[in-house]
């Protein structure tokens, strides 16, 4: 499979379990209408660089493994987004731009989300409550995390960026905790 199309009104509500899962897919457009994408939907889709969303998107689930070891360069989660489920983006290699939509109802990310990618910054949006076990892991390039201001998120920990190496962290006012985070020289890549 190397082509599709949906029709501007599509009613389709999920994009189910495997249903693109190693396809010759180069970019799609998630119809508005979709509010979850099944694990493994585009799970080791190689050729897939990109990936869109309506901008009345009413996406709330991106499931286990949805995207992983997919070849996207970058995405924007929808602003509707609840949970990222564990390892939905892990070993997506090229993985550079993670971004998230103004007014962001993301409230979990769970473990292994972006492991293995190649995302440089983030900034995670005040809604966000959780992220689990080295949801941010073995990032090379990762350099800068910024927490929103009124931000949901009570603590942060080492487990959570475990051998990301970020230069710069921003902590606003409201955030409660800082659990085992090793300010050295190794964990921060200096």
């Amino acid at each position: 499979l190397k082509s599709i199309e949906f029709e501007e009104e599509s009613k389709l509500k999920s994009i189910g379990q495997y249903s693109f899962k190693s396809s010759s897919l180069p970019n799609i457009c998630i119809p508005q209408n979709v509010n979850i994408i099944g694990c493994y939907a585009f799970n080791q889709c190689n050729e897939l660089k990109k990936v869109e969303f309506s901008p009345h998107s009413k996406l709330n689930i991106i499931d286990n493994a949805a995207f992983c070891a997919s070849s996207i360069n970058e995405i924007t989660i929808p602003p509707k987004v609840k949970i990222i489920c564990k390892s939905s983006f892990s070993d997506c290699t090229n993985l550079k731009k993670l971004q998230f939509s103004p007014k962001s109802e993301l409230s979990i990310i769970e473990h292994n989300a972006f492991i293995a990618s190649k995302i440089t910054s983030i900034s995670l949006p005040a809604n966000l409550k959780y992220i689990g076990k080295y949801a941010f892991h073995n990032l090379p390039n990762f350099e800068i995390i910024e927490i929103e201001e009124n931000s949901k998120l009570s603590s942060i920990n080492t487990e959570q960026f475990i051998c990301s190496h970020f230069k710069c962290l921003m902590i606003p006012a409201n955030l409660n905790g800082l659990i085992e985070l090793n300010f050295n020289e190794k964990f921060l890549g200096l």
